[in-house]
């Protein structure tokens, strides 16, 4: 059923007063539906007819004229309504004429003579306008096919944007990938020729060894560490029995004297075995005292064991 509002929806569709989107929006509601689009070319007629008939406002005669008239199926349109409307408002059609006249006719012609030729404009021009009507129709079902096409045709492009713009996505971040790729590999090649060019005994720049917390013993008896002349660290593994559980480990080292040459925060325990590493630079040819601690969960610092060394530098 039609209805002012629907009207006034058909008219500002047609006369370009809605945004795109909004435009949009009214062409998926009423031309995928088959009576809502009736209903659109019953009140689309009703809009050629009053610009045929100069019932619209300059506002909207100006608008109509614009956006209407601009497409030539429209203005196709517009010039049969104007036809049908001159049609329909000749004499011929007004039946409150009386073209059968009872007195004699000056011209001679005879009341029968002037009804045949008026019977056959009348078919004449009945036959007209069902033709025009006919191609009303004809170029609505035309006109909403277009208004499809186009949907279907916005749509696709839409589509074929976004895949355009996912590949696009795809390959930059393809390239990223790839140069990634080639960067880890010139990373990998200079460590491979860092490694073919390092000395023969680089390895052995550590130099690691083991304590255990003994008794102390006289300087006759003290483990001795052979340090290697190319070695730059030393690595001390420092055992102990304590079953206690610590947070973390200090381990300090001092000269028999009770010089502190270095201590180490915050180390952590391998099974029970603690490590210590610090450059050999710091450990001239000396006898060494040793001592491991450890923090318990309340914070408290407990003391572990003592170990004893003597260096000796090659």
């Amino acid at each position: 059923m039609r209805t002012k509002e629907l009207e006034e929806k058909v008219n500002s569709y047609l006369l370009g007063k809605l945004t795109e989107e909004e435009a949009a929006r009214f062409e998926a509601e009423w031309f995928d539906d088959d009576t809502r689009y009736a209903e659109f070319q019953s009140a689309q007629d009703d809009l050629f007819d009053a610009y045929a008939a100069n019932r619209l406002s300059a506002t909207d005669r100006e608008l109509f004229e614009r956006h209407v008239l601009a497409s030539p199926f429209l203005r196709q349109r517009t010039e049969f309504a104007q036809t049908l409307a001159n049609a329909i408002q000749n004499p011929v059609f007004n039946r409150n004429q009386s073209f059968v006249e009872t007195q004699p006719l000056k011209n001679g012609t005879t009341t029968a003579q002037k009804l045949k030729e008026f019977l056959w404009l009348s078919d004449w021009r009945l036959g007209f306008a069902t033709a025009i009507l006919l191609i009303l129709f004809g170029g609505g079902w035309l006109f909403r096919e277009v208004w499809q096409l186009r949907a279907q045709v916005k749509q696709t492009e839409l589509q074929l944007a976004a895949e355009t713009e996912q590949t696009a996505k795809e390959r930059t971040r393809a390239a990223q990938l790839m140069a990634e790729l080639e960067t880890e590999k010139a990373r990998v090649a200079q460590l491979e020729a860092e490694k073919q060019t390092q000395p023969a005994n680089a390895l052995a720049s550590i130099f690691s060894f083991v304590l255990t917390p003994l008794a102390f013993r006289d300087g006759a008896n003290l483990p001795r560490l052979n340090i290697p002349a190319n070695a730059q660290t030393v690595q001390l593994r420092l055992r102990f029995d304590s079953q206690q559980a610590f947070r973390h480990f200090t381990v300090r080292i001092e000269t028999i004297e009770g010089t502190n040459v270095w201590s180490g925060n915050r180390l952590t325990a391998s099974g029970r075995q603690v490590i210590a590493s610090l450059p050999t630079r710091l450990l001239p040819n000396n006898d060494y005292l040793v001592k491991l601690s450890g923090r318990i969960a309340d914070g408290q610092q407990q003391e572990i064991a003592s170990y004893q060394m003597r260096i000796i530098r090659q």
